[in-house]
């Protein structure tokens, strides 16, 4: 999963989760090693995970369209 920021991703470090730590990504990297990776190998993203389970889970290039469109 992937979070717009750190202080999200560690609300979930408990639990299952307790051994992990957030680790900053370069947008620009995520956009074009990560999504179009994830595209390549069939997956999909999700985003804005929530303590209570639920999430944003899309295609890697949908949400590379909407990155890019956002950033103009």
């Amino acid at each position: 999963p992937f979070w717009p920021a750190p202080e999200l991703a560690e609300a979930l470090a408990n639990e299952g989760w307790s051994d992990c730590k957030a680790e900053p990504l370069d947008l620009q990297v995520f956009m074009s090693r990560w999504l179009e990776g994830m595209a390549r190998d069939d997956r999909l993203v999700s985003v804005f995970s929530a303590p209570d389970g639920t999430a944003i889970v899309t295609d890697p290039l949908e949400l590379l369209r909407d990155l890019e469109q956002a950033l103009g």
